[in-house]
């Protein structure tokens, strides 16, 4: 590795510039006078003194006297090594009770966003869990293609369907007219069925809920949930509209 790279890998650990220069004269040094580090990396002592002490402060450094004189040695990098990761440690165990602007503005604003089949498949599990401690009046409501929907994760939804129904848990679908052939028609599924018209098409689906709304795009794949109670409202109204014209 060269001199450039390992100053930047001191820097992406927090090191300034010259903090990272004098950690590395330091290594190769020993423990040395302010003076020995300041020519090794051609700086006026003066200027090395602050550098120095704040790399004891982060306790990258140690200090001790010799002869009267201050003196700097390089903690180990196995060490800076271990430090760094604990502390990283540390604060990822503080993340989930940090407040971010996302979730400010998504509990401000009713609207969440999922990225990935990770995260939308994680979601749809979690409904299962908020269904179950719901009143059974509670329905889910779809608006679907089955295969564009089924295409995200094949085996996942597939499944998902049958755990669906295990849980007791209904559902009324308006599907596509080319979801009849893929579609399954076992009564232990707990779901109530009609088909739009021919000309209807579109590749995103609905999922309507009575306290949020899912917009989900297969192609991405990306979801919106939108937990507005009054858009939330007309999501539904549209949905008994759409149902009332669409033959049995």
């Amino acid at each position: 590795m060269t001199y450039h790279e390992q100053t930047r890998a001191l820097k992406n650990l927090g090191l300034g510039e010259q903090e990272a220069q004098a950690y590395l004269a330091l290594l190769k040094l020993g423990a040395s006078q302010a003076s020995a580090v300041a020519k090794e990396i051609g700086l006026r002592r003066t200027t090395i003194y602050p550098i120095l002490q704040g790399l004891a402060e982060k306790g990258v450094v140690n200090v001790y006297f010799k002869n009267g004189k201050r003196n700097y040695a390089a903690q180990r990098p196995e060490w800076l090594a271990r430090a760094f990761s604990r502390k990283l440690n540390l604060f990822e165990t503080l993340i989930p009770t940090l407040p971010t602007q996302e979730k400010i503005k998504t509990e401000k604003l009713g609207i969440r966003y999922l990225e990935g089949k990770k995260e939308i498949t994680a979601f749809y599990e979690s409904l299962l869990d908020e269904y179950e401690t719901k009143s059974k009046k509670d329905r889910w409501y779809r608006i679907i293609s089955s295969m564009t929907w089924e295409s995200i994760d094949p085996d996942f939804f597939l499944k998902f369907r049958y755990e669906r129904s295990a849980r007791g848990i209904s559902t009324k679908l308006l599907l596509t007219a080319d979801s009849r052939s893929g579609d399954p028609a076992d009564p232990q599924l707990l779901r109530e069925s009609r088909y739009l018209p021919e000309g209807y098409q579109f590749q995103d689906s609905l999922d309507i809920h009575d306290d949020k709304v899912l917009v989900l795009s297969h192609t991405n794949p990306v979801a919106i949930i939108i937990a507005i109670p009054e858009i939330v409202t007309a999501f539904k109204v549209i949905f008994d509209i759409l149902w009332g014209l669409t033959p049995e």
